[in-house]
């Protein structure tokens, strides 16, 4: 029971499933789109808040403690998620890769290094005064992506080690795995590991930016 649009007086909203209450947005409300749509899924978390979580279940958890390893699913092709959207395998695989590019982000790494060098280079030789970094068309951040509730964006909850797109069905401890489907492996600090042992913390959820694209609703 996916966040479904709706209309209150003809204005436009978001609603969980046939009987949520509607939240409309834009002009004589005090909500965007995106806050009505959010607004919409945290009912949705209320009304249904098992059914939503066995939808983040980890694949799979090491028995091992020491190991602090997770292998889920990011996202599944060809599935209706909680926001009422989905995405085929070829929006799959260009998010998963664009998403490995930022986390290893090796090229702004060298950009920003080659600055430094250059720009020392001009100070010795007399040709600047001092030193100066471009950092245009970098993201000078570099952050790696892993965050904890979409918030929090920190590489010391864990380190990435496995990133792949299944390349064919399969079963994995008892669940089904569609060919396209985006799979993280992570092993995490101790502090999220224990999150997730406790049950805080139950998979993974993809965060982004995207263009939405009506389509009429299929079987």
């Amino acid at each position: 029971m996916p966040v479904m649009r709706c209309q209150d007086d003809g204005v436009q909203g978001y609603k969980w499933g046939e009987e949520g209450h509607c939240y409309t947005y834009g002009e004589g409300t005090d909500r965007s789109e995106a806050e009505a749509k959010l607004a919409a899924y945290e009912q949705g978390l209320a009304i249904a808040g098992e059914e939503i979580q066995s939808n983040y279940s980890y694949v799979q958890k090491s028995l091992d403690e020491h190991l602090n390893y997770t292998l889920g699913v990011v996202y599944a092709p060809d599935e209706v998620d909680l926001q009422g959207e989905y995405a085929d395998e070829e929006v799959i695989r260009k998010a998963m890769w664009d998403y490995m590019k930022k986390v290893q982000n090796k090229s702004d790494i060298e950009k920003i290094a080659f600055s430094i060098y250059d720009s020392f280079i001009k100070v010795v030789n007399g040709e600047a005064e001092e030193v100066r970094i471009d950092v245009s068309d970098m993201d000078v951040s570099l952050k790696k992506s892993l965050g904890d509730m979409h918030e929090d964006i920190d590489s010391s909850h864990g380190t990435i080690v496995e990133c792949y797109q299944a390349p064919t069905d399969f079963e994995l401890n008892g669940e089904e795995i569609k060919k396209g489907t985006w799979l993280l492996g992570v092993v995490w600090s101790d502090e999220m590991f224990q999150k997730i042992l406790s049950g805080d913390r139950s998979g993974y959820s993809m965060g982004g930016r995207g263009i939405a694209i009506e389509t009429e609703e299929v079987n």
